[in-house]
């Protein structure tokens, strides 16, 4: 897909591994990635496995494919920077607050991240819905974008896989263990008006986590994608401000 290719800016010895969502690229975060770039760090944004190709390569999908791939990136720009931070939206932040519970990172910042299962009665049965109805179809644009062609701009699959749906339920059910082993400082931000992610997910992931430095950020109007939505410039300020007393560039 055109626009879903990954990207890094070589920036000093501070480095930022940003990861993308469930469906969508490194896109997402590329104002986030600029900004940081702006501020000195240097910024790596990998492609995760099976995205921003076509829909149906992500039924092939495992969920520690897409953590192994992190893991990879990590390694990558671990050896052009002397320290690291793990910032990740949705899927990403999952990912990213993994990577801080198994690696040595300067700090964790999770966008959105999910926690809870979401309580219907066919998430146990994605696996065999899959094979009747392979794929689900996303919901339009709302006025809480950055601009009405917001979303037209996003690089993403317009359809959701259930078959690898049905692995980032699987993720969700490890990531609970993890938290504790989160050591490093961390960001939370969400948004009171996300309707993918329910806004009690960020203190729930808060409470659990090993880290004695912590902060959390509650946004009162945006969307899921807080990195391009309409308080998308308070979210790169606060991220920015976090890394800076951390990890400074």
């Amino acid at each position: 897909m055109p626009g879903a290719e990954p990207f890094y800016f070589k920036g000093g010895a501070a480095g930022c591994l940003l990861l993308h969502g469930f469906t969508a690229s490194p896109q997402e975060l590329r104002g986030l990635g600029e900004h940081l770039a702006a501020c000195g760090y240097t910024v790596h944004a990998p492609r995760l496995p099976h995205h921003g190709t076509q829909p149906a390569d992500l039924t092939r999908s495992r969920w520690w494919d897409w953590q192994l791939a992190a893991q990879d990136a990590l390694l990558l720009l671990r050896a052009q920077c002397t320290q690291v931070a793990v910032i990740g939206l949705s899927l990403g932040g999952m990912i990213a607050l993994q990577l801080a519970a198994e690696q040595s990172v300067a700090a964790v910042v999770a966008l959105s991240a999910p926690f809870t299962i979401p309580p219907d009665w066919r998430v146990p049965l994605l696996r065999q819905l899959s094979h009747v109805h392979p794929y689900m179809k996303k919901t339009s644009a709302t006025a809480s974008w950055v601009d009405p062609q917001a979303l037209q701009r996003r690089v993403q699959y317009r359809v959701r896989p259930l078959r690898a749906m049905a692995e980032v339920v699987d993720y969700l059910r490890v990531l609970p263990e993890l938290l504790p082993a989160v050591t490093a400082p961390a960001l939370l931000i969400h948004s009171s008006a996300d309707r993918a992610v329910t806004p009690a997910d960020m203190q729930r992931i808060c409470d659990r986590l090993g880290s004695l430095h912590k902060e959390t950020l509650l946004l009162p109007r945006g969307d899921h994608v807080i990195t391009e939505d309409v308080e998308r410039g308070q979210v790169f300020a606060a991220v920015a401000k976090f890394l800076a007393q951390q990890m400074p560039a």
